[in-house]
């Protein structure tokens, strides 16, 4: 069978792909919640069928609060939220063992900070790509 580690990306990918198929938006987005969920204890799919109603009756019932909520607030919760998922030590890990795969780190870093995450991704993507079709590959044991 599939390992369980890897069903949530298949059903992700199984829906992108079903997504393409009627013009709808990509999921992908959702992948960033699941670690979010695991982190609040929560143990079902119910939890996601619990949000999911949350947010539909927070937007139905309460734009007015809603959107006098400062941006600068929004975006504390969400860094707030992804510091927790972030691993700091593993940059460094990369720079002190593996100085390509840190220098296309900071490539996706920079490039999507200033272009935005599609073209900094494609960016990222062209360097890795053109490196590793045009430098010999060093395998070591």
């Amino acid at each position: 069978g599939i390992n369980a580690e890897y069903m949530g990306l298949l059903a992700y990918g199984f829906a992108n792909i079903m997504g393409a198929l009627t013009h709808s938006v990509p999921v992908f987005a959702s992948m960033v919640r699941t670690p979010i969920y695991q982190m609040a204890g929560a143990r079902t799919s119910f939890s996601v069928g619990f949000t999911a109603c949350f947010i539909i009756l927070s937007v139905y019932l309460l734009p007015g609060i809603v959107s006098r909520i400062p941006l600068c607030v929004i975006a504390m919760n969400i860094i707030f939220s992804i510091s927790k998922i972030v691993e700091i030590k593993a940059p460094l890990l990369y720079l002190q063992n593996f100085k390509k795969d840190f220098s296309f780190f900071v490539l996706a870093f920079v490039s999507t900070t200033f272009f935005g995450i599609q073209n900094g991704l494609l960016i990222c993507l062209a360097a890795v790509s053109y490196t590793h079709l045009t430098l010999p590959t060093i395998y070591s044991v």
